[in-house]
């Protein structure tokens, strides 16, 4: 929630600084908490724009190196909110398989009970930077559990559907990739990105292609005309998802040309995710509403109504003040 709160006050500002000095510009956000930032941005301004995340995407790769089978030919469909997103269809280019029962018997085999051998080596990475990332993308239980229990498949990983299930931490209470090892490694990036932009050796940096989140096609898209089809947007809800109210931010796939972004109908979204996501809808309203008022009271709410938060409502209160106070000058409210 907070995280949602600081991203939103600073994108809010860059969106005032759009609408000034160039109205007609089309914006492709990235900032997380994605469903979040993208609802401030679409009550709060007048900006054309989409959200945009790797995590669909990433999450094809990941499932096509368990498949042993080149990413490219899984053709592949998602829908639901950002890091909450599910699988509706997966074949393969080439032969038509359905390629989703594979997948979730897969997931039913032993190896995917991730027992306690498997937990000590996620716990032994911890320390390891680059293994900590692996096993953030590699051990599921809560992934697993999900495919096991209520046969859907999610695009994401633990560390993020584990945002939205109250049971989580009873399912997959370790979780080895913690936010310091993120930072170690952001910062070795931010270094090397650094180098890279000023040095004036010859890096052919263009070989590595563009990022996973499909930025560079939409950009083409919008620039020649050219129409595409991209994997996943984030959008207001305009009939998109028949289940998920109007106007929420969701996640699904889009065709892009000239014109803009033309997200894809999808069928009504299966329980219990349907009724997860109806839960986190009202609290990212609140969120947005304390964003644009600087009112911390919806805010406040969302967090004691939040199914991931204490039960205690004064101990909400007291996590509440005490973060609002630390991160007071980061934060929509005012001083």
């Amino acid at each position: 929630m907070f995280h949602s709160l600081r991203s939103i006050k600073n994108t809010l500002g860059i969106c005032a600084r759009i609408e000034k000095h160039c109205p007609d510009a089309f914006l492709v956000n990235l900032s997380n908490p994605m469903s979040r930032v993208t609802l401030a941005i679409d009550r709060g301004t007048s900006i054309r724009h989409v959200g945009m995340c790797h995590e669909m995407p990433i999450g094809i790769v990941r499932i096509a190196r368990m498949l042993r089978m080149h990413p490219s030919r899984i053709e592949a469909r998602a829908s639901g909110i950002n890091h909450f997103t599910f699988f509706t269809e997966m074949t393969d280019r080439e032969s038509g398989e359905d390629l989703l029962r594979r997948v979730k018997a897969l997931f039913r085999r032993k190896v995917f009970d991730f027992g306690p051998i498997l937990t000590r080596l996620a716990r032994a990475s911890e320390r390891r930077p680059v293994l900590a990332m692996l096993a953030d993308q590699l051990y599921a239980p809560l992934v697993a559990h999900m495919v096991r229990v209520h046969d859907v498949v999610p695009c994401s990983v633990d560390s993020h559907i584990g945002e939205y299930l109250p049971f989580a931490q009873q399912i997959g209470g370790h979780h080895p990739a913690h936010v310091g090892q993120f930072e170690r490694i952001d910062k070795v990036i931010e270094r090397l990105t650094v180098w890279l932009a000023e040095t004036r050796l010859p890096v052919p940096v263009q070989r590595m292609g563009h990022s996973l989140e499909e930025v560079v096609p939409i950009i083409a898209s919008l620039w020649t005309g050219k129409r595409r089809r991209i994997m996943a947007v984030n959008v207001p809800n305009r009939g998109f998802l028949p289940n998920v109210a109007t106007g929420a931010i969701v996640e699904v796939g889009a065709q892009v040309d000239g014109d803009g972004i033309h997200p894809e109908s999808m069928p009504p979204i299966a329980e219990p995710i349907a009724g997860h996501i109806a839960a986190q809808i009202p609290l990212q309203d609140g969120i947005v509403e304390s964003a644009l008022t600087g009112n911390r009271e919806p805010a406040l709410r969302a967090l004691t109504e939040d199914p991931a938060s204490p039960a205690d409502e004064g101990a909400c209160r007291v996590l509440f003040d005490e973060l609002a106070s630390l991160q007071a000058a980061e934060l929509p409210f005012g001083r």
